[in-house]
């Protein structure tokens, strides 16, 4: 999810949007229903390029790959009028849609960075990763145990094969491994050896391959 220039608040500040497992958005706390697994879908590749605009020829070409029906574009715009009643339902009929917003050439999900579950998770990995170079593992190790509490288990395992989820999962399936392997070393700087140890061994035994687990 690249940086950018923060964006005004949504004025849906109450939803929330989660990809560290199985996709899904609340409000409030409260589950919402988002329909077939095409809108689903388009709704995720939105939430996971959130604040940037996607192209609907790109749309078109990540929902159906490359067998398009002939009502593709139609489809797509029946998913984002349905998706935006969904996300704003209290918008006036003829108002602009604040979250989902038609932006030439195609579609951008205005959302804040605490709205997503997977940037909330990267900016505190690395603040920690910072609290740790700068010698202070206590905070580093509140914002670990922190970021690490919003996994639910592997991201978007029900787009898994899809092209645009594969490189998406990885990377966030690495940022948490080097979340985990920071705890660690905040535990050890701590003083927790036991602690360490026995986290360290099952990390070892999940992830043999990975130096840094030997080296702690």
């Amino acid at each position: 999810m690249p940086g950018d220039l923060r964006p005004e608040r949504t004025g849906e500040s109450g939803l929330r949007f989660s990809v560290l497992g199985s996709f899904g958005v609340d409000r409030d706390g409260v589950e919402i229903g988002l329909g077939p697994r095409l809108q689903r879908m388009l709704l995720a590749i939105l939430v996971v390029d959130a604040r940037h605009v996607v192209p609907v020829d790109r749309l078109i070409d990540l929902l159906w790959r490359e067998e398009p029906p002939a009502a593709a574009m139609a489809s797509v715009q029946a998913y984002v009028s349905q998706l935006r009643r969904l996300l704003e339902p209290g918008r006036p009929a003829r108002a602009p849609a604040r979250v989902l917003v038609t932006q030439d050439p195609g579609y951008l999900l205005r959302v804040d960075d605490d709205q997503v579950d997977a940037t909330r998770f990267q900016a505190l990995a690395r603040q920690a990763r910072s609290d740790l170079d700068g010698g202070q593992p206590a905070a580093a190790l509140a914002r670990l145990e922190d970021a690490l509490a919003l996994w639910r288990g592997d991201p978007l395992p029900e787009f898994t094969g899809e092209p645009w989820a594969v490189p998406v999962a990885a990377r966030l399936a690495e940022a948490h491994e080097l979340a985990a392997e920071d705890r660690i070393d905040a535990w050890l700087a701590l003083g927790s050896h036991a602690q360490a140890a026995a986290e360290l061994e099952a990390m070892v035994a999940a992830c043999p391959l990975r130096e840094r687990r030997w080296g702690s």
